[in-house]
């Protein structure tokens, strides 16, 4: 099991971080800073740098210009760097030829981690069946899982993970969608890149957006999604009412669309739930439903990005 809470707030910060191949400009002057206690999702369209990005955290390459500290300090300077970090970047770069314990037991004697910790994670990923078959004949599902108890063989303040979901199926979704929420609730500072929408607006605490290489916003994913819907509110009436509502919402000349007989959603300055309560009650008309509903983290990520996508198939 995980060893308990961080007494320590870790972080991961990023200033004017660039980093360039060529001609090509991967990231361009980014900065961010990451505190403890929250998923902060990674969101950004293909080629946008979020894995260029990931690599410089990691000390996985060097940057052009900029820093990209963990604990304070670049990656490449941590003594003992399971015990500090802990990343799911390529869940099949492991040897085939070992089995899951042994791969772990190398990792741990190369950070001076007891063997003990190893039956520990493997109960953590659900492996204990599977620790001493050849990874070999692992599904892409468990190679996800052998890596995740590799990220947290150190016990680490700090988890990077690149599409971790990849290969899993709706049992350990929902595994690693409680484990983020318990590394976080734990005062750990985890960093989660993905492009399932769905999954990170259950997942995510926080979100950095980038595009082509540039900061397009640092910021609680509840802001973001209020900040960027256009307001709408789902108003119903019990049957006997219906009428008396419609016809309040002629009236009013309200832009309102029928969802269903009983239903309407409108949609701008008059959507206020506020306002349309008292409206309804001034009339004497019973609401059974009165409900502010925000456009989708997917709907507001693709306006905010449209402009920085390079590859768009045609509709």
């Amino acid at each position: 099991m995980l060893r308990g809470v961080r007494t320590v707030a870790p972080m991961i910060e990023v200033q004017e971080l660039t980093k360039r191949y060529g001609a090509t400009l991967a990231v361009d002057g980014l900065t961010f800073s990451l505190p403890a206690g929250q998923v902060t999702g990674f969101l950004g369209p293909n080629g946008a740098g979020k894995s260029t990005t990931l690599r410089l955290v990691l000390g996985l390459d060097a940057p052009t210009s900029g820093t990209a500290t963990v604990h304070g300090r670049p990656y490449s300077d941590l003594a003992w760097p399971l015990r500090a970090v802990g990343a799911v970047v390529d869940a099949g770069d492991v040897h085939d030829g070992h089995t899951a314990r042994r791969h772990l037991r190398a990792l741990a004697r190369s950070n001076r981690l007891p063997p003990a910790r190893v039956d520990e994670v493997l109960v953590a990923a659900g492996l204990t069946g599977a620790a001493d078959r050849r990874i070999g004949g692992f599904s892409l599902g468990m190679r996800q899982r052998l890596g995740i108890a590799a990220a947290l063989l150190g016990d680490p303040g700090i988890l990077v993970f690149d599409e971790p979901m990849n290969g899993l199926d709706t049992d350990g979704i929902r595994w690693i969608r409680g484990l983020l929420r318990r590394l976080a609730g734990e005062g750990r500072t985890v960093l989660l890149s993905s492009h399932l929408m769905s999954e990170m607006e259950l997942v995510a605490d926080h979100l950095v957006v980038v595009g082509r290489g540039r900061l397009v916003a640092d910021t609680p994913m509840r802001r973001l999604i209020e900040e960027h819907s256009r307001p709408t509110t789902l108003v119903r009436a019990a049957a006997a009412d219906r009428p008396r509502l419609a016809a309040l919402v002629g009236r009013l000349d309200l832009h309102a669309t029928p969802v269903d007989p009983d239903g309407w959603l409108i949609a701008g300055p008059a959507a206020d739930p506020a306002r349309l309560g008292r409206l309804a009650l001034d009339q004497g008309i019973p609401l059974v439903e009165l409900t502010p509903r925000y456009s989708s983290l997917e709907d507001v990520y693709t306006r905010m990005t449209s402009t920085a996508v390079e590859h768009r198939g045609a509709a």
